[in-house]
């Protein structure tokens, strides 16, 4: 009975420290939505929002700022690249868009974790995305997707 006890322990012990493992390697839901001032033809910036599951998993932080910091033309649209810092400065995950602009002006973009810093060094995840444009020069960009802690 003692071995039993002990076994079923051992167990217990082994499910206890594997579960948070492999939580952080799921991959979770994520919107984040970026309210920019656009720069014609230079590096817009802002403040992003984020929420889902990543935010309550603790994947990425909640809210921070936003800027540009790779912008090129290509053929239907742009590459761009922005650092997203999270409101205490603690942390910094980079991604990339690739942006369509439709003939009717409207834009849409995928985008992909391309790195960061501190704990995001390791983290991933991609989705799709949309662009508003408002009267006043300024942008909101809307991401959808998934992103997996490292």
């Amino acid at each position: 009975m003692r071995r039993l006890i002990v076994a079923l322990c051992s167990v217990a012990l082994l499910i206890a420290v594997a579960v948070p493992a492999a939580s952080a390697t799921l991959p979770r839901r994520v919107t984040i939505i970026s309210d920019m001032t656009f720069v014609d033809g230079g590096h817009s910036y802002g403040t992003f929002a984020a929420t889902g599951g990543a935010v309550r998993h603790h994947v990425i932080c909640p809210r921070g700022e936003v800027r540009d910091i790779h912008l090129k033309q290509v053929e239907g649209g742009w590459d761009v690249v922005k650092a997203f810092v999270c409101a205490n400065g603690s942390k910094t995950f980079i991604v990339r868009m690739l942006v369509q602009v439709n003939a009717d002006g409207t834009e849409r973009f995928t985008w992909a974790v391309k790195g960061g810093t501190g704990l995001y060094r390791g983290l991933y995840g991609s989705g799709r995305g949309t662009s508003t444009a408002w009267s006043d020069g300024h942008l909101t960009n809307t991401y959808t997707g998934t992103l997996v802690g490292g």
